[in-house]
This record gives structure tokens, sequence and C-alpha cells, in this order.
């Protein structure tokens, strides 16, 4: 009899035992939270109230479950992303451009797609307005970083007269829209979205004046969470949910993409 309970009694002590190492490493997998951070600028950041989606938004989800680790998202204004990330108030961003100047202050992941700067204009400007060459003097608009940089350099050479920054690319197009802009200079994709929210008010012209690749950018020297977003991002390219996006929010089989 002692010794049965002797038997019973290690067989309850195992179970507890056990029980304990499985809470410990349920504890231990506890899920990585991330802070990413965006800003308006569809169709790669879309936001309607309080629901937030576009291509970069639903990408970092996608990659997000896939790597097993948990997102959560902060607006801020453009130009103050290259500091939160520096400052460790958040993680990611959004995608940017990949410039030479920027990685020597924050890391990039793979590029995400490639993309273009335009041309938009106010349908009434439809037979003033054919190219680049015919911006001077015109009622400009555009969104900082690269589009700025771009107009900023084509004052320079003389190809416009002046030129007004925008940081939320709702209100930029809706000037246009509404003839108080004459032309928009700004990423193909996001003229494209507002020329099909503003029809027959703002159209498109077929003049590419710049090709960048761009990229999700993270703290300097964070290889880790580096490691943790390329590998989403490959597998989102080969399980085709990065082509599915694609289609939704750029009306394409697939932006133009590049490996690095």
């Amino acid at each position: 009899m002692k010794k049965k309970f002797i038997i019973w009694g290690a067989i309850v002590l195992l179970v507890c035992f056990s029980i304990v190492i499985v809470l410990f490493f349920m504890r231990d997998k506890k899920k990585d939270v991330y802070i990413a951070g965006y800003f308006n600028f569809p169709p790669y950041v879309i936001i309607q109230g309080e629901d937030l989606s576009g291509f970069d938004i639903e990408l970092l989800r996608y990659i997000a479950k896939d790597q097993g680790f948990e997102i959560k998202f902060r607006r801020i204004d453009f130009p103050d992303i290259l500091q939160a990330l520096a400052e460790g108030q958040i993680d990611i961003c959004t995608a940017i451009t990949i410039r030479n100047e920027r990685e020597k202050l924050v890391s990039f992941t793979y590029p995400v797609n490639q993309t273009s700067i335009g041309i938009a204009i106010n349908h009434a400007n439809r037979d003033k307005i054919k190219s680049v060459k015919d911006l001077k003097g015109k009622k400009i608009g555009t969104d900082p970083g690269t589009p700025e940089e771009l107009c900023r350099q084509l004052k320079i050479k003389g190809m416009l007269t002046s030129f007004k920054v925008f940081n939320d690319s709702a209100v930029l197009y809706k000037e246009l829209a509404a003839g108080k802009l004459d032309v928009v200079v700004n990423d193909v994709p996001v003229n494209k979205f507002f020329a099909r929210k503003y029809k027959n008010q703002i159209n498109c012209i077929n003049n590419i004046l710049t090709k960048d690749y761009v990229g999700f950018p993270i703290k300097k020297g964070n290889d880790r969470l580096r490691k943790i977003l390329n590998e989403g991002i490959r597998d989102a390219m080969d399980s085709g949910e990065y082509s599915i996006l694609a289609k939704k929010f750029f009306y394409i089989a697939s932006p133009e993409k590049k490996d690095r």
C-alpha cells in the first residue's frame, strides 16, 4: 500500500512538473510586438475613419502573421519618420524611397516595389500641360520626401516657378480637383489612385520623371528585425500574397520589384 502511494505521488509530481515546464515555455514564446509608423499615402496607406488599409499596411500585417509577431500602427508625419526611428518611438515604418543619404541614418528591408514619379493635372489643363516642360508658372503641389526633392531640383533648373508641399495627400488632391492647383508632382500610383477617385477632374500624364525602389525603413543596426521582415517579404512573394495585394491596390498583377 505504501509502495503504491509513493508511485502515485511520483506520478502526480511528474505531471505537475510537466505543466510548469509547458507554462514556462508558453510564457517564453510570447509574441514580440513591433510599432509601425504610417502616414496617409494612398494606395500604400489608406485611412478611412478608424479603418486602416493599403498595400504597405496589408503587406506588413501578412508579414507579422507569417513571422509570428504582433504589429501595432502609429500615425506619424512623414518629416518625423527618421527621427522617430532613431529615437525608438517606432520600430518600422511604411515604405519610403531607398536613398544613399537615408541608408546612413536607417536600415532598409529588401525593396518591396519600384515606384516612379509623374504628373497629375487638373482636367481643365489637359490641353495646356503635356509634359514637365509646361510646368513653369503653374500652381504646383507635391508630397514631402522624394517628390518634394524632385520639385526643388526642377525649380533650380528653372523648369518651375514655385511649389507647395502638403503633409496630407488627401488634401493635396482635393486642392487639385477643385482647381486650386494646376499640377501635382507625385508617385504615379498615388496620382492614379486619386484620378480614379476624382474622375473627370484629375488627369494623369504619361510622363515619368524618375524611378526608385522603396523599402520598409527600420532603426539602424536592428539586424534581427530586418532579417524577420525580409523573410516575410520573400514568403509573401513566394506564396502569391504579394501579387494579390498588388492587384487589389495597384490594379496590376504585380508592381515592379527587385531582389536585394
